[in-house]
């Protein structure tokens, strides 16, 4: 994801850049510039389609690991104590929150993109 966003926001910076370095380019120098910004355009949509996808389509990865759990089964251990120990608790979302919330976030990516491209 961070190399993803890196390449995104990497576009944008030179996008910007261009504006600015347009008339001081020769015509073949033009044009490599524009043909790598469209493959650096192609490669930075890519990425945001499968940032997207697997938010949307995924499951996220919760960093479960040791006594045999995953991300779907939890196995407790309890050692023996003399005492009572405390009670933990959790607080936990469904799936759709999470991915309720990465549809928000990929509809605001598109409206935004969107607005900027208009006039």
């Amino acid at each position: 994801p961070v190399p993803v966003a890196m390449m995104v926001a990497g576009w944008f910076i030179a996008m910007g850049l261009r504006k600015k370095a347009v008339q001081q380019q020769r015509k073949w120098v033009f044009n490599i510039v524009q043909v790598t910004l469209a493959i650096w355009f192609i490669a930075a949509l890519s990425g945001l389609w499968a940032s997207i996808q697997s938010g949307l389509l995924g499951i996220p990865d919760m960093q479960i690991q040791g006594n045999g759990s995953t991300g779907y089964m939890l196995n407790w251990m309890q050692d023996r104590v003399v005492s009572e120990l405390p009670h933990p608790w959790v607080i936990s979302l469904h799936i759709f929150f999470f991915k309720g919330l990465m549809l928000l976030w990929a509809l605001w990516l598109a409206y935004s993109l969107i607005l900027r491209w208009l006039p």
